[in-house]
């Protein structure tokens, strides 16, 4: 049974409603500049970021309250985590071209982001790039951390030891049975909320980041049209 007393529990619960009540329908070019395209570009990214993270983390929330649900958690605790690494390179773009001075490669980069796929079904279509790309640039800032947490949840994610016979087996020695079901299991899916709570925290600070230099970045965007 999950513990619904953590405080990382209740902070969970307490940002992923704050990005309920803030989540945007609506992007309108015409309200971000009137010569540069780029902008919109980043801000849709932006604002879908927001949604699937929020649509995640709250999914997250409700299997981590349930019974025997720890692997489909952990699953979609992965998923948010590597949302918020898609995030945190966002926002790095932005406040490089802003220092640069400069759009550089930013458009490729947002276009590839936007409609990249990995799979090779149209050679027109760009490809997005590997999500351990992002992982580990977000690793860098936490000196290791981000990467080894994301492999632990991977190691539940995939069908292996962990994400099988560690999740669904239990072997009782004495009479020689094995009992098959999450119900006889017990794992250790409360360290993860934890994770869960500081994907969220970072993704509402870097978030709030890009809105931080979307002026400046707009000016940027702009004087490449003078």
């Amino acid at each position: 049974m999950s513990n619904l007393e953590s405080e990382d529990f209740k902070k969970c619960c307490e940002i992923i409603q704050s990005f309920k009540a803030s989540l945007p329908s609506v992007v309108d070019p015409a309200s971000i500049s009137h010569t540069a395209k780029i902008p919109f570009k980043v801000m849709t990214y932006k604002e879908a970021l927001l949604h699937r993270m929020t649509e995640l983390s709250d999914t997250a929330i409700e299997l981590y309250k349930a019974d025997n649900k720890a692997i489909s958690f952990m699953l979609i605790t992965r998923a948010a985590h590597e949302t918020f690494s898609l995030l945190y390179v966002l926002n790095k773009k932005v406040i490089d071209v802003v220092k640069d001075n400069s759009i550089g490669d930013f458009d490729n980069y947002i276009m590839t982001h936007t409609f990249g796929f990995r799979m090779k079904e149209n050679d027109n279509l760009p490809t997005m790039p590997n999500i351990l790309k992002s992982i580990d640039k977000v690793d860098k800032v936490l000196e290791g951390s981000f990467r080894r947490t994301y492999e632990a949840l991977s190691e539940y994610c995939h069908p292996n030891c962990s994400g099988v016979h560690q999740a669904y087996v239990k072997i009782d020695k004495e009479q020689v049975l094995a009992y098959i079901g999450s119900e006889y299991t017990n794992l250790p899916q409360e360290a993860y909320v934890g994770t869960l709570y500081a994907s969220l925290v970072m993704f509402e600070e870097y978030y709030n980041g890009i809105s931080k230099y979307m002026p400046d970045f707009i000016a940027v965007c702009e004087s490449e049209f003078k």
